[in-house]
């Protein structure tokens, strides 16, 4: 028989990587390999079947395969990724002194050394809570923390269990009432851990979830439909995200539940129910959480950060990669929050590590910046801070159906407005700078509807062609049209109603027969024939509003103004264009200034 050392075998990536090949190119070729049923015939059927003989199953020599070629076929298949269970915001729990949570309400560190085992808890606010400490004799691995509750897991000094939960109710003025604790049965290891607004979560090996409220008490449990990997919870909501059965081979097939839970209104119900979650390629989730307004966000180990968008069909969407924030290709962002109404990431920077150094207490806010092509081009970057504020503009208007956040979204939807037309109009201009005709165009159907007379309005300023502007005018009239279809398809029988959203869709089309009528002898275009000016934006009325501009924003005002009709008022339309020069002109710059990186204290 042939010495074993001498027999073929498929390569594995540690032997083909210290050749000095790319590491996904190799496990490509490796699997490319491994699905070629030609070459495992070519390597094995020549020994156990005969070339020229019709094949015989007697005929086949019983240690012609050694159980050693077996088993390093069998390991040689691809398996599918299945990642152990993690908890957002911590470290890993095989190091002395670690973080047992960081999230948006403040810090678990736990300390396992020889002379000092103990749990610190730091909150960010510290006018609401002061810092607690107590002993880590029962060596706690799990943390989570909220604005009502601190606690901790431990699954024994050994991991072998027994498992149990200390928690501390922060709520409870009486301290000697506020601690308490629990232990799982014997069977049950705790794998995830979470807190939230009066209930604390545990899901166990046995796939079993079990709710507490923040003084102990059993709330509820029921069976998770396969292997938690995390969860996180955020004022009444949990996110549970969990293996939904067998991936591919370089990858996971993760789902996601979120629940609404109010143990003491009696109310236990899915928001989001069996949502596919989105990760990167060969990318192993490393946290995953709540925005401070409470959508579900994911950070992969690629270092994709991505929100998820349930209007817009339930799609995750990457708004930053981090890795491009990176020098080192060693270095790494530690997420630990987000902000939809700040637009940015909070992460710490880590130096040749995924993990911050343990006496860390600060963490940077990165700005959303979408990986959009292009982004070394001023096209690139425009297009991006455009669709950025879109984004944006959908982001406040869901945050301000809340009324904890009513106030600064609607603050911040009048700002993300106007961020959104400047960009739209150095947008344009770039567009036409470099003969885009189309593309410009594309942009009256994008910009907030109030402003898309500015459009055309500049595209005048600027001597476009007469046909360009025709164009546009024709396009803001389709626009009109089509909202005003699209209102009607949801509108009630109601005339009413119907007739006021009519009058409201209205303005474009008076756009346009205002420059088809109005005649300017000073202006012409290239061939010679007269170019129609736009009226100005103050001339524009609708049925119960009249628009002006004020230093390039436009106004409402509740006194009507009719358009002009007799001679009496050409001498208007002079003052217009004075008043028109004097009022502060659009910032068309290509570019804004570079948004600050601020730190998070």
């Amino acid at each position: 028989m042939e010495d074993e050392g001498s027999l073929s075998r498929i390569p594995s990536p540690e032997d083909l990587v210290t050749e000095g090949n790319n590491i996904n190119d190799l496990l490509d070729e490796l699997e490319d390999s491994i699905d070629d049923v030609g070459q495992i015939k070519k390597q094995f059927m020549s020994r156990i079947m005969p070339e020229d003989e019709e094949f015989n199953s007697s005929q086949v020599p019983v240690d012609t395969i050694t159980k050693r070629e077996v088993q390093d076929l069998i390991d040689s298949v691809p398996k599918p990724m299945v990642q152990k269970p993690i908890q957002p915001g911590s470290s890993p729990a095989d190091e002395e002194n670690r973080f047992l949570c960081w999230n948006n309400i403040g810090i678990i560190r736990a300390q396992n050394g020889q002379e000092d085992q103990s749990i610190d808890v730091m909150f960010h606010d510290t006018e609401k809570h002061s810092s607690v400490n107590f002993k880590n004799e029962p060596n706690y691995i799990f943390g989570s923390l909220s604005e009502e509750c601190i606690v901790v897991a431990s699954n024994g000094k050994y991991g072998t269990g027994p498992s149990s939960i200390h928690g501390i109710n922060l709520l409870e003025s009486n301290r000697d009432q506020r601690e308490w604790e629990i232990e799982m049965p014997h069977v049950e290891l705790i794998e995830a851990l979470a807190a939230g607004s009066g209930f604390v979560a545990i899901v166990t090996d046995q796939r079993n979830l079990r709710l507490f409220t923040n003084a102990g008490m059993q709330s509820f449990m029921f069976t998770l439909p396969g292997q938690v990997l995390c969860m996180a919870a955020q004022d009444h909501q949990l996110m549970i995200i969990y293996h939904d059965g067998a991936g591919h081979s370089d990858d996971q097939n993760l789902s996601m539940f979120v629940y609404h839970i109010d143990i003491f209104n009696n109310i236990f119900k899915q928001t989001y129910k069996h949502i596919p979650v989105a990760l990167s390629k060969r990318s192993p989730l490393a946290w995953a959480g709540f925005s401070d307004e409470g959508t579900p966000c994911t950070y992969d180990y690629s270092g994709m950060f991505r929100i998820y968008s349930h209007r817009l069909g339930g799609a995750w969407i990457p708004l930053l990669d981090l890795r491009n924030l990176t020098s080192s290709a060693l270095d790494h962002y530690f997420v630990v929050g987000a902000s939809e109404l700040s637009q940015v990431v909070k992460a710490v920077k880590c130096r040749r590590s995924r993990f911050p150094q343990f006496q860390t207490e600060t963490a940077q806010l990165l700005n959303f910046s979408l990986p959009m092509c292009d982004m070394d081009s001023n096209k690139g970057k425009l297009e991006e801070e455009h669709i950025r504020l879109r984004l944006a503009e959908q982001s406040y208007q869901r945050i301000s159906h809340d009324t904890n956040y009513f106030s600064m979204a609607e603050a911040a939807l009048n700002a993300n407005e106007k961020l959104l037309v400047n960009a739209i109009l150095r947008l344009f201009a770039l567009y036409l700078k470099e003969h885009k005709e189309d593309a410009a165009k594309n942009l009256i159907y994008m910009i907030p509807k109030e402003h898309m007379s500015k459009l055309a309005e500049f595209a005048w300023k600027i001597k476009q062609p007469q046909y360009f502007i025709d164009s546009l005018n024709q396009a803001i009239e389709e626009r009109e049209q089509l909202d005003l279809e699209m209102i009607k398809a949801v509108a009630t029988d109601d005339d009413d109603a119907v007739s006021v959203v009519s009058s409201h869709h209205n303005f474009g089309k008076d756009l346009r027969r205002e420059l088809n009528s109005k005649n300017n002898n000073n202006d012409y275009d290239h061939t010679g024939s007269e170019r129609l000016k736009p009226l100005p934006l103050d001339k524009l009325a609708t049925k119960n509003v009249n628009r002006i501009v004020d230093s390039g924003e436009i106004k409402s005002s509740s006194n009507k103004r009719a358009l002009p009709t007799t001679d009496a008022d050409e001498s208007g339309d002079e003052n217009d264009a004075k008043r028109a020069k004097k009022t502060k002109s659009i910032n068309y710059n290509l570019f804004s200034k570079k948004r600050p990186v601020d730190t998070l204290n």
